[in-house]
Parts: structure tokens; sequence; C-alpha cells
């Protein structure tokens, strides 16, 4: 298993010779300290550049989704822009990266293998209310059949659901966790979880709609 080492960055020593995806990240580390966004933003493209393709390759081994490898690589370049001022040439960009993103890949497995866990086991009242299936006293023999094959529909239209719009879906739609939950728990804006939101909704009708 992957294990996150924490480092005593005081017992370090640093060579001169540093490598250039290093270089630039202290670049960018100087330049936000002095609220030079501008060009911190602009440096930090050189480090996308350097690491993107094989940040990829790397995301891709843990996730085996393009998709969700993408957005896994998009999630690190934030974490790491945003983190950049924790950073210590001492350590290569790369390494340091690497275990963001390493990190966040894990995370993202284990969310999904919860949700693979509750769309195979989801509770039918959850799944009808979820369809806006109504819900009859006494029901006979084909409305139960109805509702057990819109059950397995809607499961399975979630679970195609990708990346984080099915965290966001699930989360919110099922487990009822406000917004904001849901932003502080995937380390996102609210507006960022109401976009994904939106866009699982959106792709849940088109699957429904689909069906005729």
């Amino acid at each position: 298993a992957y294990e996150i080492v924490s480092r005593d960055w005081s017992s370090d020593v640093c060579s001169s010779d540093l490598a250039a995806d290093t270089r630039a990240a202290v670049d960018v580390r100087r330049f936000r300290a002095d609220g030079d966004h501008a060009a911190a933003r602009e440096r930090f493209g050189l480090l996308v550049d350097l690491h993107q393709t094989r940040a990829l390759r790397v995301a891709l081994r843990y996730l085996r989704h393009p998709d969700a490898a993408e957005d896994a690589v998009q999630e690190a370049f934030l974490k790491a822009y945003t983190h950049i001022d924790s950073y210590r040439e001492c350590w290569p960009f790369q390494t340091w990266f690497t275990t963001i993103l390493v990190r966040g890949c894990l995370d993202r497995r284990k969310r999904h293998v919860r949700q693979d866990r509750w769309v195979s086991a989801v509770d039918s009242s959850t799944l009808d209310a979820l369809a806006g299936a109504p819900s009859p006293s006494a029901p006979n023999p084909e409305a139960v059949l109805l509702a057990d094959e819109q059950r397995v529909a809607i499961a399975a239209a979630i679970g195609q659901l990708r990346g984080q719009q099915r965290t966001v879906f699930v989360d919110s739609q099922v487990h009822g966790r406000s917004t904001r939950e849901i932003a502080s728990a995937l380390d996102v804006s609210e507006s960022t979880v109401r976009v994904h939101l939106h866009r699982a909704v959106r792709t849940l009708r088109t699957i429904w709609g689909a069906r005729g």
C-alpha cells in the first residue's frame, strides 16, 4: 500500500544544482508570496507542460479510466498550486507533486468503492424517490415488477456517472449532505459542487430519456 511519509525539512541539505521544474516551483512560490499571481500562474504553466503527460499515465494506473484520471490530474495541479507555499526545494518537485497526485487517486478509489457498494445494494425506497415512482398501498404484481425494473435502471444510470459527478450526486441526493459539507469533503468550492450536481442531473435525465 502506498504510504505518505512526512519529512523533516530541517535535516535536508539542498543542492544548488536544481532541476528545471524545481527552479520553476521555487519561482512560483516566490511570485505568490510577493502577490504577483499573474507571474505565478504563468510560471506554473511550465510545470503543467512538463508533468501533465506523465501525471496522466500515473493516474491511469490507479484509476483505470481516462476521465477519472484527467480529473485527478487537474485536482492535483490545483492543489499543488494552492499549497506551493509549503513546497521546499530540498525535495524534487516531481516527487512532491507525484505524492499529491497518488494520494488523490487513492482517495478517489476509496470513494468509488463506497459508491459502488451503494449502487449494488441501494435501498428500494431511495430509488423510488429518485425516480418519482408512486408508492401504492397495495401494489399489484405488475406494479411490483415495474418498480423493480425502475430500481435496476436507476442504479445502472447512476453507475454511468463519472468522477465527481457521481460522488456529488450520491452525497447530495442519497446521503442528504449539504453543498457545504460536500465541498469540504472534496476540498473544492461550493460553486464547483453545484456545477457537478447540475451536470449529474442533466446526464441522468439524458440516460433516462434514452430509455424511452
